[in-house]
């Protein structure tokens, strides 16, 4: 009888361990889902978001369903894109071949630091 108890109470246990019943695979818009293109991926809420892709960047501001696609401008073009973060709906960077910064929702981009390849790029407020 003990045994069973533990049984019991184990799989009870078990059974609310995950928090999510399954994935759910996200097709929004004309962004490329295969991910040897999607550099990055950022969301700041359920509804605005961001993908970096090589060479620009798609925004979009109702949860994916349309994507607007910003091209990074010459001469940055032609500098491959790796890290992406947004600290609110209008200022965000971009680390690559440079330090990029938007404070347009990534209509615009201007370069903060060309001495460094990096990958990845946070920051904690607009600041620092």
């Amino acid at each position: 009888m003990k045994n069973i108890l533990y049984a019991l109470l184990l799989v009870l246990l078990c059974s609310g361990i995950f928090s999510q019943p399954g994935w759910v695979v996200q097709h929004g818009g004309n962004v490329p889902y295969n991910s040897s293109y999607c550099r990055a991926i950022q969301f700041i809420n359920n509804l605005t978001g961001w993908v970096l892709l090589p060479f620009h960047v798609k925004h979009t501001t109702n949860a994916g369903a349309e994507w607007n696609d910003y091209s990074v401008q010459a001469p940055l073009s032609n500098e491959l894109l790796y890290g992406l973060f947004f600290i609110n709906e209008q200022t965000g960077w971009i680390a690559g071949g440079k330090l990029l910064k938007t404070t347009n929702s990534g209509r615009s981009w201007v370069v903060l630091d060309s001495n460094h390849n990096l990958r990845a790029v946070r920051f904690v407020n607009q600041q620092s």
